[in-house]
């Protein structure tokens, strides 16, 4: 789908069209000046994401030493190896040879060239200085160990020098120097601390198992590096830190991976600048505990990438049962956490079978551009979702965003869901339960700010607790069955600011309750009307109020504003035309003409109904069902294709 909306200040034009100042300072200002007031209004913010990233940086060192960018080349002192096929020369004495094994036992600088067919490099050194190796032009290949093994070191810091093209391999036998734990069982690998860093590149095919892994902390400075692996591609068991450079990852398991759950403050990963690309089998990049994303390019292909869902159409019961069992089977989610995730910048691509974005706990979002393609959730927490801002686009998904809590302060959505575009419940039995629910306590969702554009095939907002609304906009083409609603929700439904529109089936419309500091609106056709066809509400001085073309089938609108007053009358016409480009489906200017009235009305109260309703939730049960309660004027016969109310056609 192609958004007519690109960024904030566009989005922020659309109220142009539908929402006034509800501020009585105001009252004395031109249309445009109180309509940019209103485009500025942003709801009551009650959390943010500077917890989740408090609590984040509070555990973990994400930062680097002076030593991590150093090529070893500065004190002056460089041991020269060369690498001859089947043989090593080396005339120094930091270091042994034997026949094609090369052991470094001191720290400093050591420059490798050359090739060996089948040898390895081993640092095991004595004393507590760092170890430099740089790769000039290396290529290694060991047919049953690690090329580079680091058995002891207090620091060892890999350098790809300036323009040089470095190849690490190993076969698909392994002689384990530990055989209890069956290591090592990657082509680079480290007990200690490990720094990658250069502006050369590095290839790194392994046919054992895994690529890189690091005991300890991995940090990759720079560099062009490129993994290809059987099993991970990066493992640090400690932590996983990119500042920069261009990583290449093609896994049959996972991506990158860290994955200490045992020590406060390890087992995570973050990344902070660079190009990260990944395809894998399993996930893209898992974290036991936290992960950070603070900028960078990140790509990831996980699990195949979507494979079943057809957002355009009615999820099919072998979806469901798909996405009900997707848990049980292989992880194949894009990024993952085991306990929180931070993400406050960089450009995110997932293309993900599983979950896109995952979090065993929080996630928290105050900025980066998002395009997510996932069989199942885009993006998914099991306790909290905070959005401060950000762009973020799901193309294809189950669910759009889901969690026990959503909190969305402020950002542009572009959400499309063959289920529900927002869910948030506690991840119990009880809450797919059909029929009346009752609502789950602590399951909540708070929209304080922002731009939200849904297609669902089932609800786009479903509430199994409650739903709070402060400010933001929120357009949705809900679902065309009968079994959903365009909204949903077991407990309240507050709308206190902001927008609203939601057109979809009305046998499950609900409507934000008389509990709400702002009006809306509950208008049910007699008949369903087809996609594309004009809602066009006008107030009695014939000033639009709301001009809106849904994308799907519709017989029921829910419209909430500011600009919906008391002891004024609407008119509502379906059909007919705008000489002007709609954004989203709403536009913000032009003439209408050629429609046809539905009905005209007056607000009986917080929440009129207007139309026979079968649905539940939002609004008070004793105004379900009641025909016409806010005062339904039948206009002047006509004819009306769209299959309203019995229409007037507007000159």
């Amino acid at each position: 789908m192609e958004r007519l909306i690109k960024n904030k200040r566009k989005f922020m034009g659309l109220v142009l069209a539908i929402v006034l100042l509800v501020s009585v300072m105001l009252t004395s200002c031109s249309g445009t000046e109180q309509i940019s007031a209103a485009a500025n209004y942003s709801g009551t913010v009650t959390e943010t994401t500077d917890k989740v990233n408090q609590d984040i940086e509070s555990v973990i060192d994400m930062e680097y030493n002076e030593a991590d960018v150093k090529t070893g080349t500065e004190t002056g002192e460089t041991e020269k190896i060369v690498l001859n096929g089947n043989s090593i020369v080396y005339s120094g004495s930091k270091a042994t040879v034997s026949g094609t094994v090369i052991t470094i036992i001191q720290s400093g600088t050591y420059s490798l060239s050359g090739s060996l067919e089948d040898g390895q490099i081993i640092v095991n050194t004595i004393d507590d200085g760092t170890v430099y190796l740089i790769l000039n032009g290396v290529e290694i290949h060991s047919s049953d160990s690690a090329p580079i093994y680091v058995i002891d070191s207090e620091k060892t810091i890999i350098n790809l020098a300036e323009d040089t093209n470095n190849i690490l391999s190993d076969g698909t036998d392994r002689v384990f120097a530990d055989t209890e734990d069956e290591e090592p069982d990657s082509v680079i690998f480290s007990e200690d601390d490990l720094t990658i860093n250069g502006s050369g590149s590095l290839i790194v095919n392994a046919e054992y198992k895994h690529g890189i892994v690091c005991k300890d902390d991995l940090k990759i400075i720079d560099g062009n590096i490129t993994v290809d692996a059987v099993s991970d591609g990066i493992r640090g068991r400690d932590s996983v830190i990119i500042y920069d450079g261009t990583i290449t990852i093609k896994a049959e398991s996972d991506g990158i991976q860290s994955n200490n759950d045992t020590e406060e403050g390890k087992g995570f990963v973050a990344v902070q600048g660079g190009t990260v690309n990944i395809l894998c089998e399993n996930d893209g990049i898992q974290a036991a505990t936290d992960l950070v994303v603070d900028g960078g390019i990140i790509n990831i292909t996980a699990g195949g990438g979507t494979q079943n869902i057809v957002v355009d159409e009615e999820v099919s019961e072998q979806q469901k049962d798909m996405m009900a069992t997707v848990e049980e089977t292989e992880s194949t989610k894009g990024l993952k956490a085991g306990s929180s995730m931070m993400i406050s910048a960089g450009n995110i691509t997932i293309d993900s079978h599983d979950d896109a974005i995952h979090s065993d706990g929080t996630i928290g979002i105050s900025g980066g551009t998002f395009n997510l393609s996932t069989d199942d959730d885009a993006i998914h927490a099991d306790t909290k979702i905070i959005i401060d801002n950000g762009t973020i686009d799901i193309i294809n998904s189950y669910e759009g965003i889901e969690s026990k809590v959503v909190i969305i302060n402020d950002g542009e959505f572009d959400i499309r869901a063959s289920d529900d575009g927002i869910n948030v419940a506690d991840g119990t039995a009880s809450a797919m339960r059909p029929g009346f629910e009752i609502a789950t306590d602590g399951v909540e969702l708070h929209i304080n700010g922002g731009y939200i554009y849904i297609t669902s095939n089932a609800d786009s907002i479903d509430s199994n607790g409650n739903v709070y609304m402060t400010g933001g906009i929120l357009i949705a083409n809900g679902p065309e069955s009968p079994t959903n609603g365009a909204l949903d929700s077991d407990g309240l439904f507050e709308v206190d600011g902001g927008l609203i529109v939601a057109a979809g089936s009305s046998g499950m419309a609900v409507a934000p309750g008389e509990s709400s500091g702002q009006n809306s609106i509950l208008y049910t056709f007699d008949t369903e009307q087809s996609a594309d066809t004009i809602i066009y509400i006008e107030d009695d001085d014939g000033k639009q109020i709301l001009a809106f073309e849904p994308t799907k089938d519709y017989q029921s609108l829910v419209f909430s504003s500011p600009e919906l007053e008391e002891g004024v009358t609407y008119t509502i016409y379906t059909g007919g035309s705008m000489d002007s480009e709609a954004s989203d489906g709403v536009y913000e200017s032009g003439q209408y003409s050629e429609g046809y009235a539905a009905g005209s009305f007056e607000l009986s109260g917080v929440l009129t109904v207007i139309g026979t309703q079968s649905g539940r939730g939002g609004f008070a049960p004793t105004q379900g069902g009641m025909q016409n309660p806010g005062g339904l004027q039948t206009p002047d016969a006509g004819q009306n294709p769209g299959g309203g109310q019995t229409p007037g056609r507007r000159p």
